[in-house]
């Protein structure tokens, strides 16, 4: 009796450290994300008032996230996600529902890589076999990524999707459109179309989140605006909307389909 009621109270100490050190560690990581958030609400505030300029806005966005990542080793928080293993799972395995056949497969934002590691494994568990690539504008966390992945370290590019032009094409390209400077998301939407997914390719925006997708969706359905057209005009061999490509939106992401022959368009 006597071990067990010390077992009992080795175990509700144990229990209360666990409990007091998840809270220390929730709060370590909500004032890193206070602090990031100021900063890169600053960055804005300086590029809205002509102080920056978008490329210099990107660097900076892309410096605070990286030094904000790089409090920890948890993998999925220097992926910029607070969230257990299952969690991370749920929320970034749907990525792999846009992607219906093999091919090669960019990140753009890998962080540390661990999103394509992930992946890697998940489309194996599919018998989908994809190639995987990232792309990532700071260069600590690109050669995290390199030094992480070594046997994929000479498919880790450190660069800005804004202007990258790769030496090949992509046949998958998953971006997220906070990458772009506010205003610009369909300058980024165009440049990753026209010089970075493969004529038949596709690219992917997302996953998003309930907050982002209406500024997500503004962005991808802007068809009657004149820089959407004039981007994309004459893409596709069977256009289905006036912007000649098919826009297909689910719960999670966004895909843009460069042949046209998804199953609806979101313009319509």
């Amino acid at each position: 009796m006597r071990l067990r009621r010390n077992g009992g109270n080795v175990l509700a100490a144990e229990l209360r450290r666990y409990t007091a050190t998840e809270m220390a560690n929730r709060e370590t990581r909500n004032a890193t994300k206070a602090r990031a958030q100021a900063a890169i609400d600053a960055t804005t505030h300086a590029l809205t008032h002509g102080a920056l300029s978008e490329a210099d806005w990107q660097r900076t966005v892309a410096d605070t996230l990286a030094a904000a990542y790089l409090t920890e080793d948890d993998p999925r928080w220097q992926s910029g996600f607070d969230g257990d293993p299952e969690l991370w799972r749920q929320a970034r395995e749907v990525i792999l529902d846009a992607i219906p056949t093999p091919g090669s497969f960019l990140d753009v934002g890998c962080a540390n890589g661990h999103l394509i590691e992930c992946l890697a494994v998940w489309t194996r568990e599919r018998t989908l076999a994809l190639t995987m690539y990232g792309l990532e504008l700071n260069p600590q966390l690109a050669q995290l990524a390199r030094q992480r992945l070594p046997e994929l370290a000479h498919h880790i590019y450190t660069g800005n999707a804004a202007d990258w032009v790769p030496a090949q094409r992509f046949t998958y390209v998953r971006t997220g459109l906070e990458y772009a400077a506010p205003g610009t998301e369909m300058m980024l939407i165009r440049h990753l179309l026209a010089a970075v997914v493969e004529p038949r390719g596709r690219l992917l925006v997302g996953p998003v989140n309930p907050e982002q997708r209406p500024t997500t969706m503004a962005a991808l359905c802007a068809c009657d605006g004149s820089e959407w057209k004039d981007a994309l005009r004459g893409v596709g061999s069977a256009p289905r909307c006036a912007c000649g490509i098919t826009i297909v939106a689910t719960d999670k992401h966004f895909w843009i389909a460069r042949c046209a022959r998804t199953v609806r368009c979101a313009c319509s």
